[in-house]
């Protein structure tokens, strides 16, 4: 038991250094993932989650997208339980842009859950990877290494979730997401996940969906798999310059892209790329097939849209954080 954890913290720099730089299998992820859902068994909140976010590394630049998602999200009544990190190798992390905001991450479990009932909306700073394993992620972090790490994150929510999206940041990490997907499937950890990847043109990779940019999406149950290829095209989302989803260079600039997003003021491209997110979060509450993924997506982008342009998603944050700043 734990021998992956306990080596971890005998190890000199030069020994993280060396295993940072590994190519982990699925199978050895898998048997990580044990080690740390032993330590940290998963919490049952009664509750029907949700949880969008990617394993980063595409070196795309972008801003906060999961995260604005996850807020959008909450505010369209889908509960959702923001799983997020600092930046190791981005601008900026989920748990850095979210604290500009001024996001109390000390809150905790009943409080978190309190919030979830009452805005839909919770944020974890992932206590596997920050803590469990602190050597190696404050290495990565410091030295600026993109690992296997990423690939471990997206799957160390805390809760039980309904619905994930998880987003891979390169074409190599693809099928191992998947078998780790499957691992969480299997186990009850999740019931439906969507695995996505986007492409521009010039071949830059991005873990998120976005308005302008193909991408390869596979859904996945517990007894049932199937791919979607996604057009933009087909959604009429606006042409526009994938330059245009570029965030910000420090936390503060990221903060803002973010408010201007919820009060529906931000550019097409990144209201867009963010409402076709929410668009596939919330189709994760439905039985999806391949014959029907495409029409419940528009349609829950339409009601996505029409929910950010009525005020509503920015109101919703307003009053979470309200909340969230008064409960230590």
């Amino acid at each position: 038991m734990q021998k992956f954890i306990d080596k971890v913290h005998t190890l000199s720099k030069q020994e993280l250094y060396e295993l940072l730089l590994k190519d982990l299998s699925s199978k050895e992820l898998i048997e990580i993932l044990k080690e740390l859902f032993l330590l940290d068994p998963k919490i049952d909140s009664g509750l029907e989650l949700f949880d969008c976010c990617g394993t980063g590394g595409d070196a795309a630049n972008t801003f906060n997208i999961s995260t604005t998602t996850a807020i959008l999200a909450a505010a369209a009544g889908i509960k959702t339980g923001k799983n997020g990190g600092r930046s190791s190798t981005s601008k900026t992390g989920s748990v850095d842009v979210l604290e500009e905001l001024g996001v109390n991450f000390r809150q905790n479990l009943e409080v978190k859950l309190i919030g979830l009932k009452k805005f839909g909306l919770a944020f974890h700073n992932s206590k596997a990877i920050a803590e469990t394993l602190a050597p190696l992620k404050n290495y990565a972090r410091q030295n600026k290494i993109c690992s296997f790490l990423s690939l471990l994150g997206p799957f160390t929510n805390p809760f039980l979730l309904k619905g994930q999206i998880i987003g891979i940041g390169k074409k190599e990490w693809f099928e191992i997401v998947c078998e780790l997907a499957r691992f969480n499937l299997e186990n009850g950890y999740c019931k439906r996940i969507a695995l996505i990847q986007s492409e521009s043109k010039n071949g830059q990779i991005f873990d998120e969906l976005t308005s302008v940019t193909k991408a390869k999406i596979k859904i996945l149950s517990k007894n049932h798999e199937f791919n979607f290829d996604f057009d933009p095209r087909d959604f009429d989302l606006t042409p526009n310059d994938e330059f245009l989803l570029q965030g910000a260079s420090d936390h503060q600039g990221n903060a803002k892209i973010l408010k201007s997003i919820l009060a529906n003021q931000a550019n097409s491209c990144q209201v867009e790329t963010c409402l076709i997110n929410l668009a596939l979060l919330m189709s994760l509450d439905q039985d999806l097939s391949k014959e029907n993924i495409k029409a419940q997506i528009k349609q829950s982008y339409k009601i996505a849209k029409t929910n950010l342009e009525s005020g509503e998603s920015l109101r919703n944050w307003q009053e979470f954080l309200s909340y969230n700043q008064a409960k230590n």
